[in-house]
């Protein structure tokens, strides 16, 4: 049995194993887009509401810094290791129920964490809150893969990587605007989780039983990946996939790649990458105000540039990486090596008034970003589609593990 079939009985199987979940028939591909855009986009609001909601719990309830980054921290330790079980569990569950029920139980977490004051409560709620958060991006990828079709993937996926990015762009001044305080705020974003949980399940109607009826495209699509494209796709011709393929150990294959020095670097870059994203999302905010003099909401209002420049770096970064003849890793090391004087003159020059401060963020947001995109794209072209899923997975891991430093260990750095 080839690879091809193998995924077509695996996905007939897992509907022998957990049945159909009824609803309506397939929905089409703009409505399944903006249920997917809309609960991804609630997703990541309600992960920044914390940056968001810092200076109130440091005000009003005592907490220092060193304490901030230890909630922190525990939301991004299991957020990675919940992001890499959930990219095993996709193939296994229905991905429809699996994204609306982590966006259900993240709105539960942010209510209940907004009537907590204690640190250690505030820990667990924010750790369990990292947990369901690693439903979201694996059950999205695998719908965007199963629901829309192959020839408008690429500009879906674009789309969808930047609501993550439009989440946190929108979350402080939506937030801020709620008034009432840091509770406020985690309420806030907690009422929205749970609308958007309600509105994705509708809007990707039909689950995956629906893609059934596409079954001729699916398995198409997966076959001019596995088999049509071997001068693109290093891992195509290889004979030790083929053999692993036909002895039904494909996994084996793909942790011999991952132990390959080229993708080990790409691991290692995507987790310093991370700890920079990480760290400007959580201490941006506290830095301009402690710093820079700045008010909280004119904090929050020079950070949301860097956000912009975000969703632009996306785009730009794939766009730049394409016309370089597809140079991924060559493009994020010139993006990372822009992104070094930018840095440093958002954190230590004396930028004069807030425009050229709030430039050299949206700059800064650029460059930065750029990376974070090109290493999923760049690991996806080595190996096959049937195992990017588990592939990605240990990629964000290692990737969350490089987050997680910039939470504890900066706050222990920055109270001392």
């Amino acid at each position: 049995m080839s690879a091809i079939e193998k995924l077509s009985e695996g996905r007939h199987a897992r509907r022998r194993i957990f049945g159909p979940l009824g609803g309506p028939p397939a929905a089409s591909t703009p409505l399944v887009v903006t249920g997917l855009f809309q609960g991804y986009l609630a997703y990541n609001m309600a992960r920044k509401a914390l940056a968001v909601a810092a200076p109130g719990l440091q005000g009003d309830e005592g907490l220092s810094k060193t304490d901030l980054g230890v909630v922190s921290s525990s939301f991004t330790v299991t957020y990675g290791a919940s992001k890499f079980a959930g990219s095993v569990i996709t193939d296994h569950v229905s991905c429809r129920a699996l994204f609306s029920l982590g966006l259900v139980l993240t709105g539960v977490l942010c209510l209940i964490f907004s009537l907590s004051s204690e640190l250690p409560r505030l820990c667990l709620l924010w750790s369990l809150h990292g947990v369901v958060q690693g439903a979201g991006w694996p059950s999205l990828a695998k719908i965007c893969v199963e629901r829309v079709a192959p020839r408008a993937q690429g500009r879906v996926w674009a789309l969808l990587s930047a609501a993550g990015n439009a989440g946190h762009v929108c979350a402080g001044p939506l937030l801020l605007s709620l008034g009432g305080g840091w509770r406020r705020v985690m309420q806030g974003a907690g009422i929205l989780a749970l609308l958007s949980g309600g509105l994705a399940w509708m809007l990707t109607g039909g689950d995956d039983d629906a893609a059934d009826e596409k079954d001729g495209w699916f398995l198409k699509a997966r076959k001019e990946g596995e088999e049509g494209r071997e001068i693109l796709l290093p891992w195509s011709t290889n004979q030790d996939w083929r053999a692993a393929v036909a002895k039904g150990v494909e996994w084996i294959f793909v942790v011999k790649r991952i132990l390959r020095p080229e993708v080990a670097a790409l691991f290692l870059a995507d987790s310093l990458i991370y700890f920079v994203i990480k760290g400007l999302a959580d201490w941006s905010v506290l830095v301009l105000t402690e710093t820079k003099g700045l008010t909280e909401k004119e904090a929050v209002g020079v950070f949301f540039y860097c956000e912009l420049g975000a969703i632009l770096g996306s785009f730009a970064s794939g766009w730049v990486s394409d016309q370089v003849g597809g140079l991924r890793t060559s493009t994020s090391s010139v993006f990372s090596l822009l992104a070094l004087p930018f840095l440093y003159a958002t954190h230590k020059m004396p930028l004069p008034g807030l425009p050229p401060l709030a430039f050299a963020y949206f700059v800064l947001g650029v460059f930065v970003n750029g990376p974070k995109t090109l290493s999923g794209i760049a690991l996806r072209q080595l190996v096959p589609p049937s195992m990017a899923g588990t592939a990605m997975g240990v990629q964000g891991l290692v990737g969350q593990v490089g987050a997680s430093w910039a939470g504890a260990p900066v706050g222990f750095v920055a109270q001392h």
